[in-house]
């Protein structure tokens, strides 16, 4: 299966902006010359947050 977009761009954003202007249904990265470039990919480490434990919940 082909990726069709490539979440890790440093242009996604952009993009993702320009789609939803334009009113477009989708977009793919499918002949964008940046396709096969990769950012960092994050880890779900990335993600943690640190919050401490509500009362009440073991």
């Amino acid at each position: 299966m082909e990726v069709q977009r490539n979440l890790f761009c440093a242009n996604y954003d952009a993009c993702l902006h320009l789609a939803v202007k334009r009113g477009w249904d989708g977009w793919t990265c499918r002949h964008c010359p940046l396709r096969e470039h990769r950012g960092s990919v994050p880890q779900a480490r990335d993600y943690a947050e640190s919050r401490p434990r509500s009362q009440g919940q073991d």
